[in-house]
C-alpha cells in the first residue's frame, strides 16, 4: 500500500466521527428522476441498467454477483437516506449516490451483456460449431455505444449554466483587485452540495484567484483535507450567514468571522442578500449589471 493510506483513513475516521457527532444536518430528499437524469445516469443509460438489473436477478443463480451489487446499490441508498436507516445524517447522501451511479451500473451492464453473449454463443457453438460470433458483435455493440457516447457529450459544447463566472463578475472582480485592501476578506454565496460540503456557486467563488483576496468560502477539497475543526468552522459560518433575520444579525456574524465586504453575484440567490440593501448597515461600493460589492459599516 502506498503511504497516503493511513492518512486517508485516519482523515475518514476523524470525518466520520464528526459526523456522528452532528444530530442536526437536515437530509434533503433530491433523490427525485429529473436529478438522477442531469446529474447521475442519461435516460438510454439509465433504461439499459435497469433493463441489466433485472436480466440478472432472473439470472441470479447463474450469476449471483449482479445480485450482490443490487444489494449493494439498496444498501448505498439506504444509508443516505437516516430516516430508513437511522444513521447520522450527512456521511452519505442522495447527491453522492446519485453521482456515482455509473459504478453499480457500468458493473450491471458489463456483467447482463456478457452473460448474453455467452448464451448467444453457446448456441451458436451447439448449432454450427463456433460462437465467435456472439463475440464479435458484443465488441462492435459496445464500441457503437462508446461513439455514440463520446458524440453525445461533444455535442454539448459550452453550457453558460455550468459556468461560475460572467462578465460582469470580470469586471467586478478587476474593481475588487484594484479598489479593496490586500487583506479584505468576502463573504460570498454558496451552497451545500453535501450535507458538509460547501461548494461554490458565482462568480464569488473565484476572487481569491482572480482579485487575490479572501472569502468565507474555501476551495471545495477542504471536506478531505481541512481538519475536522476547520471543517466544521467554514460549514457552521455558512450556516449562521443563511440564518440571519436582520441586517444586523448578518453583518455580526460576518464580523466575529473577520468578514469586512460581501460580494452579491447573479448566478444564485441567497437568503442574506436582502440586507445588503440596508445602507444604515452596508455600503455600496460596486453595482453593475446584477454584481455588486459591499462593505460593512
Amino acid at each position: 500500500v502506498g503511504p497516503w493510506l493511513p492518512s486517508l483513513l485516519r482523515r475518514s475516521a476523524e470525518a466520520a466521527q464528526q459526523v456522528a457527532a452532528r444530530g442536526d444536518v437536515g437530509q434533503v430528499d433530491y433523490f427525485t428522476l429529473e436529478f438522477v437524469l442531469i446529474m447521475g445516469l442519461p435516460r438510454i443509460f439509465l433504461g439499459a441498467s435497469i433493463a441489466a438489473g433485472v436480466w440478472l436477478l432472473a439470472r441470479a443463480r447463474r450469476r449471483p454477483l449482479g445480485a450482490l451489487i443490487l444489494l449493494w446499490l439498496a444498501f448505498l441508498i439506504a444509508l443516505a437516506n437516516p430516516s430508513v436507516s437511522g444513521l447520522p445524517n450527512g456521511f452519505l447522501d442522495n447527491g453522492t449516490v446519485i453521482v456515482a451511479l455509473y459504478l453499480p451500473a457500468c458493473l450491471l451492464l458489463g456483467l447482463a451483456l456478457g452473460d448474453m453473449a455467452g448464451l448467444v454463443g453457446s448456441a451458436l457453438r451447439a448449432r454450427w460449431g463456433r460462437g465467435w460470433p456472439a463475440d464479435l458483435a458484443l465488441a462492435l455493440g459496445v464500441a457503437v455505444a462508446a461513439q455514440g457516447g463520446v458524440e453525445a457529450m461533444l455535442s454539448w459544447g459550452y453550457e453558460p449554466l455550468r459556468a461560475h463566472v460572467t462578465n460582469s463578475d470580470l469586471s467586478a472582480l478587476e474593481w475588487i483587485r484594484e479598489h479593496t485592501p490586500a487583506d479584505a476578506r468576502f463573504a460570498v454565496a454558496s451552497n451545500f452540495w453535501l450535507a458538509e460540503g460547501l461548494e461554490g456557486v458565482d462568480g464569488g467563488f473565484w476572487i481569491p484567484y482572480a482579485a487575490g483576496r479572501q472569502t468565507t468560502l474555501p476551495p471545495m477539497v477542504y471536506i478531505n483535507e481541512a481538519t475536522p475543526a476547520g471543517i466544521a468552522e467554514t460549514n457552521a459560518l455558512a450556516r449562521a450567514m443563511d440564518a440571519a433575520a436582520s441586517a444586523e444579525e448578518f453583518a455580526a456574524v460576518l464580523q466575529r468571522a473577520g468578514v469586512d465586504y460581501a460580494y452579491r453575484g447573479i448566478r444564485a440567490e441567497q437568503p442574506w442578500y436582502c440586507w445588503l440593501e440596508d445602507a444604515d448597515v452596508f455600503q455600496p461600493l460596486y453595482e453593475a449589471e446584477g454584481v455588486g460589492v459591499y462593505r460593512l459599516r
